[in-house]
């Protein structure tokens, strides 16, 4: 499993919006125009259940909102950048987040959900990986900051 085989071009943008909750509904549409999302609203309901019980921004300006999703065939990965930061999104070192991971997973494979994650905070952990994508202005160069 490599999270790289997870994101698709039509599945990373720019982000507009600068709260929280709005950055997340992006990224939420985003996702749901996948023909892999079959129940657009019980995805929203979940992100937004799951950020209740704790903030999903990691720190280093990342956060990663996540959840399992039954009856989904593979796991999903939309990705979002916001240029300036996303100032009321809480995160454990109160830096304001500027790239979100939104997974998707599959209900019943919590060792390769835990893969998946851990793969992504890996990469962002490498050298120039998170600098490279904070560095990105539009959709074409994350997609490649991510892939490549």
């Amino acid at each position: 499993m490599n999270f790289k085989e997870y994101i698709s071009r039509d599945q990373v943008k720019v982000l507009s919006s600068d709260r929280k909750e709005d950055a997340l509904r992006e990224l939420i549409h985003l996702a749901a125009a996948s023909p892999a999302i079959k129940n657009p609203k019980k995805l929203e309901e979940g992100i937004f259940r799951r950020e209740k019980l704790m903030s999903t921004g990691i720190g280093l300006g990342i956060a990663i909102p996540h959840v399992r999703i039954a009856g989904l065939e593979h796991f999903h990965v939309s990705v979002g950048l916001h240029l300036h930061g996303i100032s009321d999104y809480p995160s454990i070192d109160d830096r304001p987040v500027r790239i979100i991971f939104l997974i998707i997973g599959i209900k019943d494979q919590q060792k390769e959900y835990i893969t998946l994650l851990s793969q992504i905070v890996r990469f962002l952990k490498q050298d120039n990986s998170l600098k490279n994508i904070l560095a990105c202005r539009d959709a074409g160069c994350l997609y490649r900051s991510l892939t490549g």
